[in-house]
């Protein structure tokens, strides 16, 4: 897997400067699992693609349809391709629709609606007025966006049917300083059945875009996007589309993607801190052993060996912390957010310590940024913390592989929790990590690792 973008400076300029808007808009697709960043057609060209002859048809086919604002008719793209920019043949229409496994005599229209399945960030144009001073939608006009895109075959799913049934709630930024507007959208167009989505527009969203597209053709990843579920493995939130549109100062790039299950482990954390009953810490409890095997078994997925170690080189979340997951108390079942990190680790694996330090560590930041982390868990007793935390998530995680490697893998997450570590932009006073760990991380370890140990006969 290759991440190709093509930096050049024309986009869609003729499609915007009609309406009187002219941002740079890229059109990102992916082809054989190769995400390219196209700015005009010369870019299909490129020789980076695996099937060139092929690659660059269906590249040319797609960009001239998104060019037209899925106005020109198929077969008038055809032409563009084969006559003008002579990057289709019979020959290579005839393997894209035998890669599509269409019939051979599918037609014209059939062959384009297949193919911009391949397109990632899909550009639209939107009534300018609609939107805020700063280019962000309001709960009225994005529902108006989303059933316009559904019109113009941009989304697929009916939920996005008719505007009459989609309401959108602004969550404001709670998503933090890379979430520029973030919305939960309701829609009942489905035979009135409730389904929840997230609609969000992300400060980098060339760059998330493109990496949460590389996140999910990895090998294994499939089988665990949200809204499915693999017994004893996260899901993870992946988006199912892309959008950018244009204001009149700037391109705006948006995700839509299931809303994640359940509750966010920061809120229950909160309920716990705020009321200490019995039936909250055991749910709590539940939370952290599961998230323990759920996040073992997702380092194994994606685990490289390292000789001498049970725990090799792994994909890692990248930023893996409490506000990223989400525990649904029902089924007993995590889904991970914010997964766009994990592109850091696609290619050269790392530790899961990446993870692991970050989950346990965060909530002892000595920066006021991170505030919030600390506010998590105040006036929890350290003791009882560490107890349900570290202590769940241990017996989770070993549960994970067989009993006669469990202790190894025991003594191998105690060495993660007390080596040295380095979170960007994050800094520790190592004094107290050093308290942390001699009063209460190192003796709950020595107990679970001494459980382990098979006894004498």
């Amino acid at each position: 897997m290759k991440l190709s973008i093509f930096h050049h400076s024309i986009a869609l300029i003729a499609l915007y400067n009609a309406l009187h808007c002219a941002p740079d808009m890229p059109f990102v697709i992916t082809i054989h699992d190769n995400v390219n960043t196209i700015y005009q057609s010369g870019d299909c060209k490129n020789a980076h693609w695996k099937d060139a002859t092929t690659d660059q048809c269906e590249c040319c086919l797609i960009n001239n349809h998104n060019l037209s604002n899925s106005t020109k008719k198929a077969d008038d793209i055809i032409k563009i391709c084969t006559d003008k920019e002579k990057l289709c043949t019979d020959k290579s229409l005839s393997t894209l629709k035998s890669q599509k496994k269409l019939p051979k005599n599918a037609s014209s229209q059939q062959l384009i609606d297949a193919l911009y399945d391949d397109v990632i960030l899909r550009p639209m144009v939107f009534d300018t007025k609609q939107l805020n001073s700063d280019g962000s939608f309001t709960e009225q006009s994005l529902p108006k966006f989303l059933a316009q895109a559904y019109k113009e075959q941009k989304l697929r799913d009916p939920n996005f049917s008719k505007e009459a049934c989609i309401k959108a709630k602004s969550l404001g930024t709670q998503g933090g300083y890379n979430t520029l507007q973030l919305f939960r959208v309701t829609s009942t167009c489905t035979n009135g059945q409730a389904a929840l989505y997230i609609i969000k527009e992300a400060r980098d969203g060339i760059g998330e875009a493109t990496n949460l597209k590389l996140v999910e053709n990895l090998p294994g990843m499939k089988d665990i996007i949200a809204p499915k579920v693999k017994n004893g493995f996260s899901s993870i939130a992946i988006p199912f589309a892309y959008f950018a549109y244009p204001d009149k100062q700037a391109a705006h790039y948006i995700a839509a993607m299931p809303s994640a299950k359940g509750k966010a482990l920061n809120d229950i954390i909160d309920q716990f801190r705020k009321n200490q009953s019995e039936q909250n810490k055991e749910t709590l409890n539940r939370a952290f052993q599961i998230l323990g095997k759920e996040t073992a078994n997702f380092h194994k997925l994606f685990s490289k060996p390292v000789k001498g170690k049970i725990l090799g080189l792994t994909l890692a979340h990248g930023d893996f912390h409490l506000f990223n997951l989400f525990f649904d108390e029902i089924d007993g079942h995590f889904t991970f957010i914010d997964n766009e990190t994990m592109a850091r680790s696609a290619q050269n694996r790392v530790s899961p310590s990446v993870d692991i330090t970050k989950l346990f560590f965060m909530p002892f930041s000595s920066d006021d940024t991170y505030q919030q982390f600390r506010d998590l868990i105040k006036n929890i007793d350290l003791k009882v913390w560490h107890d349900i935390a570290i202590k769940n998530f241990a017996l989770g995680y070993a549960s994970a592989y067989p009993q006669n490697q469990q202790k190894q893998v025991l003594e191998e997450l105690k060495k993660i929790l007390n080596d040295p570590f380095e979170i960007k932009w994050v800094h520790f006073n190592g004094n107290q990590l050093t308290q942390i760990r001699k009063k209460y991380i190192n003796p709950i370890f020595d107990e679970l690792i001494k459980n382990a140990t098979p006894k004498k006969k």
